[in-house]
């Protein structure tokens, strides 16, 4: 009889650690390796967040009155989750703006704002948007921050993102 709970008792154990490791988003390895950790303290990114911040009314007006040209319309956005202001930065498609707020849907799938998923559509007032980027005739305008990472690539690492992405991307951000 003793042995038989022992042995319950290690199948239990095992059972939530693996129950642990299925739901540990710091497990996910395939997800955080497509994600580009930078540091609140960091001056340049900080800098390409308030380029966006002071070009955003620009990203808007475009948004609202789109040139045939303009194909492709983005926000990166601090999407908030768990305690203390933390949020993890993802992009939005399919966006529209109304009343202060921008409309959009996840590009991708969280790996900590786990109450969001892939194409959820989420609202953000403006003061969470990080980024803009706009593909006008294959050309990225905006993506400030897309450009400090850029910048701290590797040839290679530029050149698959460049072929990866679909567009041109150049030296310095861009304006509409």
């Amino acid at each position: 009889m003793t042995i038989a709970i022992i042995i319950l008792i290690i199948f239990i154990g095992l059972l939530g650690f693996i129950i642990f490791l299925t739901r540990n988003p710091f497990h996910k390895t395939n997800e955080l390796r497509n994600m580009q950790f930078v540091s609140t303290n960091d001056q340049v990114m900080n800098a390409a967040v308030q380029r966006t911040k002071e070009t955003l009314p620009l990203f808007i007006t475009e948004l609202n009155h789109p040139k045939p040209t303009q194909t492709y319309f983005s926000i990166k956005a601090m999407v908030p989750y768990g305690i203390r202001d933390s949020t993890e930065q993802i992009w939005l498609e399919d966006v529209s703006f109304s009343d202060s707020s921008f409309m959009g849907m996840l590009a991708n799938e969280p790996v900590f704002a786990r109450e969001f998923h892939f194409h959820d559509r989420i609202s953000i007032k403006q003061d969470f948007v990080s980024d803009w980027m706009i593909i006008d005739h294959g050309r990225l305008l905006g993506g400030f921050t897309l450009h400090v990472l850029f910048k701290n690539m590797t040839p290679g690492q530029k050149a698959k993102f460049q072929s990866a992405s679909g567009f041109t991307f150049g030296e310095d951000p861009e304006l509409p």
